[in-house]
């Protein structure tokens, strides 16, 4: 079983090269039928003003999941995520949790915030859809530090995710234009963490 896990781009951690990385894609591309074709033919781009909706405003890391409209179009929710002090006692079995406010819920591909229950809806099309598929993977969480990168050492605008494999599916970012086409070569990383395994169990998404 293939686990699809998420690429960065930063000078810091992880990195991989050009090279690699078109090799990813290249492989991404050969595989037919998958399940995230749709979110790589519209590329997912972030734009800065949101992550700093999401991660000055919150002071978090940042929070994606898939999710599918009622006529089957690609949706990416982004949310503010922090991890849980891991020494209280109280919170052992959440690591991780998730910012659901509403002004911290935003859809990628219409630029606009969106409310919980929109999300919600998005969310379980996906899961009704997706869940026993070998490439299957419900969200990521990206640390704030891969964006730092490009939004603020850069003054960059907007970031791009996009897939590849290599034995486990990546997702890479590097900054971009507003229509998703690269700005400069990245450097990518792999540093992120996919649900499944690290969910956000308590969270209002994890449906």
């Amino acid at each position: 079983m293939f686990n699809l896990n998420l690429l960065l781009m930063s000078n810091y951690r992880n990195e991989v090269t050009s090279s690699e990385r078109s090799i990813w894609k290249n492989n991404f591309a050969a595989e037919s039928g998958n399940i995230f074709d749709k979110f790589q033919n519209t590329p997912i781009v972030l734009s800065k003003s949101i992550y700093e909706q999401i991660c000055i405003k919150y002071n978090a890391h940042l929070s994606i999941y898939f999710g599918l409209d009622n006529s089957g179009n690609p949706q990416v929710i982004a949310l503010p995520t922090y991890k849980i002090d891991e020494l209280d006692s109280n919170n052992l079995s959440r690591a991780w949790d998730d910012i659901t406010g509403s002004d911290s819920l935003f859809e990628l591909y219409s630029n606009k915030s969106i409310d919980i229950n929109t999300a919600k809806t998005y969310l379980q099309n996906w899961l009704n859809n997706n869940s026993n598929h070998e490439f299957f993977i419900r969200s990521f969480i990206f640390p704030r530090t891969n964006f730092i990168q490009i939004f603020e050492n850069q003054n960059e605008d907007y970031a791009l995710l996009d897939f590849g494999l290599k034995k486990q599916i990546k997702v890479m970012t590097q900054s971009c234009y507003v229509n998703g086409n690269p700005a400069s070569s990245p450097i990518v990383a792999d540093y992120s963490w996919p649900c499944p395994p690290t969910c956000r169990v308590n969270s209002d998404l994890h449906l």
